[in-house]
């Protein structure tokens, strides 16, 4: 389980697959997760969060996270070549 910070809702989320598919090996999932700070007195939110979550022996684990400006809405991947990228919205 993961508990966000206080006023923090989910606006968006995401599973991805990053790794080369390997024969007989399990290419790692990971959960990426879109963030928002409520505020009463704001009509947008003006900050939120990305969080990248992976899952290790069956328990979530928080890989990275960072601060943006505004909420996010929406996520989306893709792979280009070799690398993977992902866009926030």
């Amino acid at each position: 389980t993961f508990n966000c910070k206080t006023s923090e809702r989910v606006s968006s989320a995401i599973c991805v697959k990053l790794g080369k598919e390997v024969k007989d090996k399990k290419v790692p999932e990971y959960y990426i997760v879109g963030t928002a700070f409520v505020k009463e007195d704001e009509d947008e939110p003006t900050s939120g969060r990305i969080l990248i979550f992976s899952v290790v022996d069956g328990k979530l684990s928080l890989t990275t996270e960072t601060q943006v400006d505004g909420a996010v809405y929406s996520l989306t991947s893709f792979k280009n070549t070799d690398v993977h990228k992902f866009v926030a919205g």
